[in-house]
């Protein structure tokens, strides 16, 4: 939970800016070879404040290939 003061919350705008922050990752890998690996990786981010123009979202998506000499 974030109580700090901000520039929206300082008069005129005399709110408290209150902000629920949530994260979380999922990650796949899969072996072609003995030394080829593919993975598939996701990212997300919830950002709930009670000043909407700190809400936010952000989803990210990552494929990547690993090989092994």
């Amino acid at each position: 939970l974030y109580d700090h003061p901000n520039s929206r919350s300082a008069p005129p705008f005399s709110t408290e800016r209150r902000d629920d922050f949530e994260r979380g990752t999922i990650e796949l890998s899969l072996p072609i070879d003995d030394t080829v690996r593919v993975s598939l990786k996701g990212d997300a981010v919830r950002s709930d404040s009670n000043i909407a123009a700190f809400d936010y979202r952000q989803n990210v998506v990552t494929l990547g290939l690993t090989v092994r000499l």
